[in-house]
């Protein structure tokens, strides 16, 4: 088999993606897109995560009934036409893609089978797309590990707000603005970026006073 056979499947991170859906600006989907099964790299199965592609082929617990339909029918893996079943992929960065909710056995059989023929593109596939603003992500990790330190009373909340949907049949990509809820004494504020660096710049700028000190 070829050198990517042997090449681990790393879990997609669901759990951190979770944390980060405040942050992402746009979100993309389209029941009929087109993956360069290739750059496929991984899944969020628990079975099969950190397993090489060649322990799935030989091991998969649904292969047998795969292969079988692989051989009667093969062009579902070449055509163009909407896959149904479907399989799904989601990427954070529009190359590199996991197989989610369902197709790790027809993926792993689609890069064995493209492989011998040089091709690449498996279409008619689900894809999710995630931009997230990696940006505003890392500045609220340091704005709450300020908090932290100093021991405020404060609680930051990250939302984000929907501006816009693009749509037509098949596809939509949804525009989101990102945003922090400080809650303080003096109560509610609405953070963009902008403002959310001047708290970071104040809290980096702190220093408790006598008496919290003392009583910390």
């Amino acid at each position: 088999p070829a050198a990517w056979a042997h090449e681990l499947l790393p879990p997609w991170g669901a759990e951190l993606l979770n944390q980060k859906m405040p942050f992402v600006r746009r979100e993309y989907w389209t029941d009929q897109g087109s993956v360069n099964v290739f750059n496929v790299v991984g899944t969020w199965h628990a079975s099969y995560e950190n397993k090489p592609w060649l322990y799935l082929l030989e091991h998969g617990r649904r292969m047998p009934h795969n292969l079988d339909w692989l051989a009667r029918n093969p062009g579902y893996y070449t055509g163009t036409e909407l896959k149904k079943p479907t399989m799904y992929f989601a990427t954070l960065d529009g190359l590199t893609f996991y197989i989610t909710d369902d197709g790790n056995h027809r993926t792993c059989l689609a890069r064995f089978y493209f492989y011998e023929r040089g091709l690449t593109q498996l279409h008619g596939v689900t894809i999710r797309q995630f931009d997230v603003d990696e940006a505003f992500w890392q500045l609220y990790q340091q704005i709450m590990a300020l908090i932290k330190q100093h021991r405020l009373m404060i609680y930051v909340e990250p939302k984000r707000e929907l501006l816009q949907r693009d749509d037509t049949a098949a596809w939509k990509t949804d525009h989101h603005q990102p945003y922090l809820l400080w809650h303080d004494d003096h109560g509610t504020t609405r953070l963009d970026y902008e403002a959310a660096l001047k708290k970071q710049a104040w809290l980096q700028r702190y220093r408790p006073s006598f008496w919290r000190r003392w009583f910390a």
